[in-house]
């Protein structure tokens, strides 16, 4: 650090230096000291000899001893030459300062805020708002105005995706909460937009069976020190509580998310309502933590869906599709992977399975086969196209020793019929023959 500080005192004392010099040599060069007696016009240096007016023919003004200088300038070609060069280095130095000057630091604030919103320049952006927020250099509207903005980016960002200005976004408003530059306004929106919830029910449902529903949460908070603690409190059925708090969990970060599926009965034909009921807390401090850190929102938020329950089952309601002709193509979108010996378990193995989006919907079992056992470990329902993260499972065996296995991939019916959005799916088994299982 000094080494660069001594280098910067070098380089401007050799600009004072060279700068100096060059402005001497170049003034003594084009501006000499006249010499020689014959008189000029100080104003426009007209040559006065052997005039007879008392004003300039050049610029008219009124000759006095004043208005009037004795002797001529004779310019020193070599004193010129050397002030251009020793202005050379000025040159150099003026050019590199220009090229790496940061122009965009000039750049009204609007403009700022209009490459904020856009796809393409909203980094730049970022950094130049993160500069000037920092240097207090936002007035209390500029800075409500660009709440507004981050506002608005958060509550569009939904569980599709991100806009690549969000994460700043959301970041940026936890920290104007703290430091208390929202208004009442503000802040209760920005609350409410902390998580986006999904609630979904299956309609319609033949009577008798189980209505499944599923909730899901993301997560459009600020990433540490933020973190929001979500409690499913009761199920309402026609207004009638049938379930109790059965699920919560904490999120934190833009994106993150979590879900829960439930199902409930209901056996009279018509139309009814599933009403679920949650409470949400914000917290500011380490993540989980209640007994640290502090808490500075709690809101219930109630979700309703209306469904219908029939008495006969109509068509397509569970269709599942033979079509062999997808079984390359399915086969190619799930990849077995790291299939072990669990770390510390004699008898303990985990694996993973690789998912790219389907062609059409599935629905399987998932089966590992030991020789002629299979042991059914979970199931895996994916939407046609849906993207998903890896599928993560574990099962129990007997036996130590195992060091290949079958994975295998079934359809079922049942599956189908317990989803919330999916009518139908395809139809058949993929089988993966001698995965490798190591030993930890």
């Amino acid at each position: 650090m000094a080494s660069i500080y001594m280098g910067k005192i070098v380089v401007l004392l050799s600009v004072i230096v060279f700068g100096i010099t060059a402005l001497m040599l170049l003034r003594r060069g084009l501006w000499p000291a006249r010499r020689g007696s014959v008189p000029f016009c100080r104003k426009c240096d007209y040559n006065l000899t052997d005039l007879t007016s008392d004003r300039c023919p050049e610029c008219g003004i009124l000759l006095s001893e004043k208005t009037i200088v004795h002797g001529q300038r004779h310019r020193r070609a070599g004193l010129i030459i050397a002030g251009v060069l020793f202005s050379l280095p000025l040159l150099l130095l003026m050019v590199a300062f220009l090229a790496h000057a940061n122009w965009y630091r000039l750049k009204p604030i609007a403009w700022v805020v209009s490459d904020f919103q856009s796809s393409t320049n909203w980094g730049k952006a970022a950094r130049e708002l993160e500069y000037r927020i920092n240097g207090d250099r936002l007035s209390a509207g500029q800075y409500s105005d660009l709440i507004d903005i981050c506002l608005a980016i958060q509550g569009s960002n939904t569980s599709a995706g991100a806009t690549p200005n969000a994460s700043y976004a959301v970041a940026f408003l936890g920290d104007a909460y703290l430091k208390k530059h929202m208004s009442d306004e503000q802040a209760n929106q920005f609350f409410e937009q902390l998580v986006q919830l999904d609630f979904k029910v299956r309609s319609p449902v033949i009577a008798g069976d189980r209505i499944p529903y599923s909730v899901s949460e993301r997560s459009r908070c600020p990433s540490s020190p933020w973190w929001v603690y979500i409690t499913d409190r009761d199920v309402l059925l026609d207004d009638v509580v049938v379930e109790t708090g059965h699920g919560s969990g904490s999120l934190s970060g833009l994106g993150t998310g979590s879900g829960s599926n439930g199902s409930v009965v209901c056996s009279s034909a018509g139309t009814h309502t599933l009403t679920v009921t949650f409470t949400h807390t914000a917290y500011v401090g380490p993540f989980g933590d209640k007994q640290t850190s502090t808490l500075v929102n709690e809101r219930d938020v109630e979700l309703s869906a209306k469904f219908e329950v029939v008495s006969e089952e109509p068509a397509n309601y569970a269709t599942m599709v033979k079509d062999d002709s997808l079984l390359a193509e399915l086969e190619s979108c799930f990849t077995p992977n790291d299939f072990r010996l669990k770390a510390g378990s004699s008898d303990r193995y985990k694996g993973i399975v690789k998912l790219q989006p389907p062609p059409i919907n599935i629905a399987f079992d998932v089966i590992v086969r030991i020789g002629d056992q299979e042991v059914d470990i979970g199931n895996l329902c994916r939407r046609k196209l849906q993207p998903g993260t890896d599928w993560f499972f574990e099962w129990e065996n007997g036996n130590p020793d195992i060091e290949s296995v079958e994975l295998i991939l079934r359809s079922n019916e049942q599956l189908v019929r317990g989803s919330v959005d999916m009518f139908e799916a395809w139809d058949g088994e993929i089988v993966y023959k001698d995965i490798a299982v190591l030993d930890k």
